[in-house]
């Protein structure tokens, strides 16, 4: 949070460097792994060999605007491994467990942020008024 020459603006890189790091910490949590290795050998048994959903995702081969026939194989295999591993609830809860542990941690820190965001959306209001 930062304020100069009589004018309040937010700094959110606490916020984004908190949103980084669950997000780094999920990728170590056990369970992301156990899930993530049941999601690969799920699109082994697709012919398609990926470590993990992010590879897939960043698979260097897919550009352009428009997807061709190999994306659109990786993207139905990937929703279909998804889905019977139930890779997306295990990760979300993965997460967010840990986005709660951030918060307890940071809370002092992040109060002050939001009640600057507060001041700063009454300033917004009231100069669209």
């Amino acid at each position: 949070m930062t304020g100069g020459q009589g004018e309040t603006y937010l700094d959110d890189s606490t916020v984004e460097e908190l949103g980084g790091q669950s997000y780094e910490k999920s990728l170590e949590d056990p369970k992301v792994a156990a899930v993530f290795a049941r999601w690969s050998a799920c699109m082994a048994a697709k012919s398609l060999t990926y470590k993990s959903p992010i590879d897939a995702n960043n698979d260097p081969s897919f550009t352009g605007d428009v997807a061709g026939t190999k994306e659109k194989q990786v993207a139905t295999a990937d929703t279909q491994c998804k889905n019977s591993t139930g890779l997306v609830s295990v990760w979300h809860d993965a997460e967010a467990a840990i986005q709660r542990s951030l918060i307890s941690e940071n809370g002092t820190k992040l109060a002050k942020i939001q009640a600057l965001n507060a001041v700063i959306r009454a300033k917004s209001a009231a100069v669209l008024r």
